[in-house]
C-alpha cells in the first residue's frame, strides 16, 4: 500500500503527543532545546545601544576590518565590533563557517558546489578545505529540519 510520508509523521507526532500527555515518555532537555532554536538570540553593541538579534533572522555573517556584519532575512544588515568566532560558538549548529571571513545560516542555503555558496541572494566563497565538510553539515542539517 503507498503512503504519503507527511501523513505517517503528523500520526507519528500525535502517537508521541498522546503518549506524552498520559505519562508514558518525556521529552529530553535536547529535544525541547532543539524546538526553541529558532527563538535564541545574541545581543550586540551596536551604534550605543545593545540589540537584541533573533539567531535564525540571520542569513550570514561576515567579518571585515573587525566589524561583524550580520545580513538579516527581512531587514537591514546589523554591524557591530567582535570576533566572528565568538559568534561561531554562540550560533549553534545551524550555522556553518565556510570561509575564514564568512559564517552562514544552513537554513539560508540555495545552493552550493566546491567553489561558492549561495546563501540568500549573495554567493559566499567556499575555502578549498571546507567543501567536504559543508556537504556533511549541510545534509546532516537537512535531514534534521525535514525529520527525516
Amino acid at each position: 500500500k503507498t503512503f504519503r510520508k507527511d501523513r505517517i509523521r503528523e500520526i507519528i507526532n500525535k502517537a508521541i503527543e498522546q503518549a506524552e500527555q498520559n505519562g508514558y515518555i518525556e521529552r529530553t532537555l535536547f529535544e525541547k532545546e532543539e524546538e526553541n532554536e529558532s527563538a535564541r538570540s545574541i545581543t550586540v553593541k551596536t551604534g550605543g545601544s545593545n540589540t537584541r538579534v533573533l539567531l535564525g533572522e540571520i542569513a550570514y555573517a561576515e567579518i571585515y576590518d573587525r566589524r561583524i556584519i550580520l545580513h538579516m532575512n527581512d531587514r537591514d544588515n546589523i554591524e557591530y565590533y567582535g570576533r566572528i568566532s565568538d559568534l561561531e560558538n554562540n550560533a549553534g549548529k545551524d550555522f556553518y563557517r565556510v570561509h575564514r571571513a564568512y559564517l552562514i545560516n544552513l537554513a539560508y542555503v540555495k545552493s552550493y558546489d566546491s567553489k561558492s555558496v549561495r546563501v540568500a541572494d549573495a554567493d559566499i566563497p567556499v575555502a578549498r578545505g571546507k567543501y567536504q565538510e559543508l556537504i556533511k553539515v549541510y545534509l546532516s542539517y537537512y535531514t534534521r529540519s525535514e525529520n527525516l
